[in-house]
C-alpha cells in the first residue's frame, strides 16, 4: 500500500523557503501578513500550496522549496 503524506509546512519550513528566520515568520503571522493556518495542531501548519499561492499573490520570492 503506498504511503500518503500531507505536504504541509510550519514556521520553520516557511522561514527556510524565504531565507528568513523563524522570528520573521512569526512577526508576519502576528501582523496578519500570512494567510490563516490550514490547521492548528498545537502549532500552526499550512498546506505548502497555501504558502506558494500567498507568495505568488504578494510578489514574495521563494528562495528554496
Amino acid at each position: 500500500m503506498p504511503r500518503t503524506t500531507l505536504d504541509v509546512v510550519g514556521v520553520s519550513e516557511i522561514a527556510h523557503m524565504f531565507n528568513v528566520n523563524r522570528v520573521t515568520v512569526s512577526k508576519w503571522r502576528a501582523a496578519g501578513k500570512l494567510p490563516q493556518p490550514d490547521a492548528e495542531l498545537g502549532i500552526p501548519i499550512w498546506r505548502r500550496n497555501t504558502i506558494l499561492r500567498w507568495a505568488d499573490d504578494t510578489g514574495r520570492a521563494i528562495i528554496q522549496l
